[in-house]
């Protein structure tokens, strides 16, 4: 339930200012998009009555309403001077640049014009937005493009100067600024995409490589989709601002139907912590909205209107990408130190925590038993009732195991049908009398499977070290491994503790 929502519209000038302050005392979906997208509205409604961005690009570089008028009103002579002149670009171009007929016209059309047209608004940025691009996909850098910028610079003053004009010649600059200011857009843009594509190369194949044990790839792969799906989606963002094409892709329209949307409604949600829930869906909701106007302004061609959305883009995209990183990084972590069959710590584990509890019973002077329990005549089982009921057989054991092994013992897979036990115990004694209990267990009760009753027995093999005796983890393990294969050859069904 929304606990409060307060909204304040406050005019300032030409500005509005909002306040937004909302609490959600149960995460409900539908209600954190209903907020949402009563803010986004608002927000585009303030946007819409500020200053545009062609008139602020003006105001910061300096180019007035006096210098549009000058320029318009010397219109007519610029033109036919660049009718004249622009053979002598274009030579520029191809001396200086090594721009080559394969390439084209190093100007667009209506580029030239533009320049004097006298009317500097966000159609004007557009033309020399897509300008740069032209230059971009031929190969251009962002010097070139500066230095060719600078030569037109040099033509306009050139130009002026014949005339007479030299407040002319200084509005003419200003232009060129502003015409910078634009193309500047671009080559950043450009080199943005290609960091993040490099990011996203070493990303995507960190998260991709499979995590391997024993049981084959265990890495989280719904997860994982959801990842790369989302990564891919902000790239192609950043490119479609740079003019790229479409190739008939639609961005679901709904933040319910992407990857993302099925992978939080399939439970992924229950994933991220309740504090971050929040933020995560209406940061989710926020790049469905972008996204939606990232397509429509790239079906109608205008790659210029969609870097306007691309710095509220990557917030929400890095708000989504931080979270789902984290939650791959755990889940990877967690996988690959459990054993996927019956979900105890794997042999990996086992290794790792077998040397620190070898060292913690040292420094707290401690005694450590160790366990390792092996089903009798396992194969046989395999045998008789095949590889699934094996499966059950090893997944009741497991589960046996921890029954009677309580406390906060640690319990291993192994390998195949063996485990090992980590016990927490003060005397040889109290580790044989453990390990005597959970042998007798598995004589008192068969296992219940999916072919009927399974009888089974376990063999127990077991090391202990004491304060006073400082096992190394190795000796332990020798021991109790030792110990196993001598209760296997007395004949199976039985207990062994070292010393």
């Amino acid at each position: 339930m929304v606990s409060h929502l307060l909204i304040s519209r406050q005019p300032q000038g030409k500005s509005i200012s909002f306040f937004i302050v909302y609490g959600v005392l149960s995460h409900d979906m539908a209600r954190v998009k209903t907020i949402y997208h009563l803010y986004f509205n608002l927000v585009t409604e303030a946007a819409s009555d500020t200053m545009s961005h062609a008139k602020k690009l003006r105001t910061t570089i300096g180019l007035s309403d006096s210098d549009c008028r000058l320029i318009k009103l010397h219109q007519y002579n610029l033109r036919a001077s660049l009718v004249h002149c622009r053979v002598n670009y274009y030579n520029w171009f191809r001396k200086h640049l090594g721009w080559t007929e394969k390439n084209g016209d190093p100007l667009l059309d209506g580029v030239c014009e533009s320049y004097i047209g006298g009317s500097y608004d966000e159609t004007f940025c557009s033309i020399q937005y897509n300008q740069a691009i032209h230059w971009h996909k031929n190969g251009m850098g962002a010097g070139h493009a500066l230095a060719a910028q600078s030569a037109l610079r040099h033509l306009f003053i050139d130009i002026a100067q014949k005339q007479g004009q030299t407040d002319l010649a200084k509005a003419l600059c200003r232009v060129i600024d502003l015409t910078q200011s634009v193309q500047s857009m671009v080559f950043h843009l450009a080199h943005t995409l290609d960091r993040l594509r490099r990011v996203a190369e070493f990303d995507l194949a960190r998260i991709q490589q499979p995590c391997s044990t024993d049981h084959g790839d265990i890495s989280p792969s719904g997860l994982k989709k959801t990842y790369i799906d989302h990564y891919q989606w902000k790239l192609r963002a950043y490119a479609l601002a740079l003019g790229e094409p479409l190739d008939n892709e639609e961005l679901p329209m709904t933040s319910d139907t992407c990857a993302l949307g099925k992978w939080l409604k399939a439970g992924g949600l229950n994933q991220i912590p309740k504090g971050e829930q929040d933020a995560f869906l209406a940061a989710h909701e926020r790049l469905h909205q972008l996204g939606v106007r990232i397509l429509n302004e790239a079906k109608a061609r205008r790659p210029f209107n969609i870097a306007d959305y691309l710095i509220d883009m990557e917030a929400a995209s890095e708000d989504i990408i931080s979270v789902l990183s984290h939650r791959i990084d755990c889940q990877l972590r967690q996988l690959a130190a459990e054993d996927s069959l019956t979900h105890l710590g794997n042999r990996r584990l086992f290794e790792r925590d077998l040397e620190k509890r070898v060292a913690h019973a040292k420094r707290s002077k401690e005694g450590l038993g160790l366990l390792f329990i092996d089903i009798d005549k396992f194969k046989k089982i395999n045998d008789r009732y095949g590889h699934a009921v094996g499966d059950e057989v090893i997944q009741g054991t497991a589960r046996r195991i921890v029954e009677v092994l309580r406390t906060a013992d640690n319990i291993y897979r192994w390998g195949g049908e063996e485990f090992a036990a980590l016990v927490a115990v003060d005397s040889r004694k109290e580790l044989t009398t453990a390990a005597e209990r959970l042998r007798e267990s598995f004589t008192e009760t068969d296992h219940f499977t999916t072919q009927g009753l399974v009888n089974i027995t376990i063999s127990i093999g077991g090391g202990y070290t004491s304060p006073a005796e400082k096992s190394s983890p190795n000796t332990l393990f020798s021991s109790a491994d030792q110990s196993l294969h001598q209760a296997k050859r007395a004949g199976r069904n039985r207990v062994v503790i070292a010393g």
